[in-house]
C-alpha cells in the first residue's frame, strides 16, 4: 500500500499523528504537545513500523537518549493493532495499550486510524444515520435549518446529529452513511469538512421514498452488515453488545427496543356492553421501537420484500419479513434514550447528555 493512498483515507485528524521514523525524539515531542491524543504511529513506505507516546519519550530519556535521537530508536515495535480478518468490516483486537489503533492488514500496511474506547470495543465498517426528514414538529426551529443541524447546544456547538456521530466515533465506524434529502445541502456543507474520525459519505434522495426505500436504493454503497439509526436520537447503546447477539441470531434485522411506562394522570374507563371498570391513574408499559438497527445486507437484496407502495418505511419491511417468517430479533436496551422530536426534547436532552 501507497503512503499516497492511506494519507487520502485517513480523516484530517489523524493525519497529524503520522510520522516518518527518521524524525528526531525532539520534534515527536512537539507533535505529541500538539495533538489530543497523545500517541504517534510510525510509518515508511504505508507500512507501520512503531507506536511513540509521551511515555515512550519518558523511557528514552531515562535510558540517556539524546534529544536528537531518531523516532525509529526509541519507538515500541510491539505495539497494539486491529487486524484486518473478515469481510462483513469486524476487527480482531489484541490487547488494548492506547486508546489511538493502527487498522494494519497482514503485512502491516496502514489502513485507517481507529479511535478505540478503554473498554476495547471492534472496530465496525459501515453506519448509516437517516437525515432527512423534514421536522415538523421541531417548527419553527426547522423553518431554515434542517433538523439535524438544530442546535442542543449552541455554545459548543453542538448539534442535534452530533449525537449519533459522537456515539458511533466510540465504537470505531470507519464509513458513516448519511442520507438527506430536505436542505441536505446544508448538512453536507457543514460536516464535508469534520474532525471525526471516520469518513463521511453523503447520499442524496431524489424523493422521499421512507427509511427502507431509500436504504434499498443505496444499498451498492454498503460493504457488510450495517448499522442504521435516526439523526434525532441520543443513547447510550452497547453497539457491539447489539451486533453480537444480532450475528448469533442469524436475523435479517435486529430492532433496538426499550421498555417504557406511561403513567395515565386520570382514571380510565374499560367499558363492555352495559358494564364500566374503571382503573386509577394506570401504568401502561410499552416496548418502545428506538429506531435503531443492524441489518443484514445480503438479506437486502435476497429476501426483500416486494414494494407495496412508493413510501417503504423500516417498519413495513420488519412487518413484511415477519409475515414471510423471516428472523427479526430484538435487542433490549436499559439505559438512556431519548427521541428528539419535540422543543421539550431538547431541553431533556441537555440534562441527559453523559
Amino acid at each position: 500500500m501507497s503512503i499516497k493512498k492511506y494519507q487520502i483515507n485517513l480523516p484530517m485528524k489523524y493525519k497529524n499523528h503520522i510520522i516518518s521514523s527518521n524524525i528526531q525524539l525532539l520534534e515527536a515531542l512537539e507533535k505529541l504537545e500538539k495533538i489530543h491524543i497523545k500517541c504517534l504511529i510510525v510509518v515508511e513506505n504505508g507500512l507501520v513500523l512503531g507506536t511513540i507516546t509521551d511515555g515512550d519519550i519518558r523511557r528514552s530519556l531515562l535510558k540517556g537518549h539524546s534529544l536528537s535521537a531518531k523516532a525509529s530508536f526509541i519507538m515500541n515495535v510491539d505495539y497494539t493493532y486491529i487486524e484486518l480478518c473478515d469481510a462483513n468490516g469486524v476487527y480482531y483486537l489484541p490487547k488494548l495499550a492506547s486508546k489511538l489503533v493502527p487498522i494494519v492488514g497482514k503485512d502491516k500496511e496502514l489502513d485507517h486510524i481507529a479511535l478505540v474506547s478503554h473498554k476495547g470495543y471492534i472496530s465496525f465498517s459501515d453506519a448509516v444515520i437517516m437525515a432527512g426528514g423534514k421536522g415538523t414538529r421541531l417548527y419553527p426551529l426547522t423553518k431554515s435549518t434542517p433538523k439535524p443541524l438544530v442546535y442542543v447546544d449552541e455554545s459548543k456547538d453542538l448539534r442535534i446529529i452530533d449525537l449519533p456521530l459522537r456515539l458511533l466515533e466510540k465504537y470505531g465506524f470507519q464509513k458513516v452513511f448519511i442520507i438527506v434529502n430536505h436542505m441536505g445541502d446544508q448538512i453536507e456543507r457543514k460536516y464535508k469538512k469534520s474532525d471525526y474520525s471516520f469518513e463521511f459519505r453523503f447520499l442524496m434522495e431524489t424523493e422521499f421514498k421512507g427509511t427502507f426505500g431509500s436504504v434499498y436504493d443505496f444499498k451498492d454503497y454498503f460493504t457488510s452488515d450495517f448499522f442504521m439509526m435516526n439523526c434525532d436520537v441520543y443513547t447510550t447503546l452497547n453497539i457491539y453488545k447489539m451486533y453480537r447477539e444480532f450475528k448469533d441470531s442469524n436475523s435479517c434485522i435486529s430492532v433496538a427496543g426499550r421498555i417504557t411506562d406511561h403513567y395515565i394522570d386520570f382514571g380510565v374507563l374499560h367499558s363492555e356492553k352495559d358494564s364500566i371498570k374503571v382503573i386509577e391513574k394506570p401504568t401502561y408499559r410499552y416496548d418502545i421501537n428506538m429506531g435503531i438497527y443492524w441489518i443484514n445486507k445480503s438479506n437486502i437484496s435476497e429476501k426483500i420484500s416486494p414494494r407495496k407502495s412508493e413510501l417503504w418505511h423500516i417498519t413495513d419491511e420488519i412487518n413484511s419479513l415477519t409475515e414471510r417468517s423471516m428472523k427479526v430479533s430484538r435487542f433490549e436496551h436499559v439505559g438512556s434514550w431519548v427521541d428528539i422530536g419535540r422543543v421539550k426534547d431538547l431541553e431533556l436532552i441537555k440534562t441527559t447528555i453523559e
